[in-house]
């Protein structure tokens, strides 16, 4: 996620800041661009698209969950736009643990299916079980190491 699309929510301003953070990856002829981490289906949405223009793969994944991205949109409605987007391979990446990550997963297969659309999927959870609640309120791996450091120094 870009910090113009927390300030301007704009989308030149959002593509002109992901621009730059890939130019470097592009002067170095990568294989693929994935796109990730972004709370919101809008700003992913510019995100692929800006990516689509350098004519490489890309995937791309969102930072959701059940309840979908940060503005509501259930993750079926996301899937779908994503894929309407371009993107051939999508799906979301850590803010949950598997169990919540393999939930959201089944619920943008089914909105891909219901739109009769077919894309890869992607799925990249957490490597330990985290509350929903605590990972909405913006937990993190940083958080949980933190606070498992203090219990062991004590």
């Amino acid at each position: 996620q870009t910090g113009a699309f927390k300030i301007t929510r704009d989308k030149d301003d959002v593509q002109a800041e992901l621009r730059e953070g890939l130019e470097v990856l592009i002067e170095n002829d990568i294989d693929l661009i994935i796109v990730e981490y972004f709370r919101n289906v809008v700003e992913m949405e510019w995100a692929i698209e800006l990516a689509l223009s350098y004519k490489k793969p890309i995937a791309a994944t969102m930072c959701i969950g059940p309840k979908g991205d940060a503005a509501g949109v259930p993750p079926e409605e996301c899937a779908v736009r994503m894929a309407k987007a371009g993107a051939p391979i999508i799906g979301i990446n850590c803010l949950f643990d598997p169990f919540i990550a393999l939930e959201t997963i089944s619920k943008m297969k089914k909105g891909l299916d219901e739109a009769g659309l077919s894309v890869h999927l992607m799925c990249q959870p957490l490597g330990y079980k985290l509350l929903m609640e605590a990972a909405m309120a913006g937990f993190t791996f940083q958080n949980f190491l933190m606070l498992w450091s203090q219990d062991k120094l004590q």
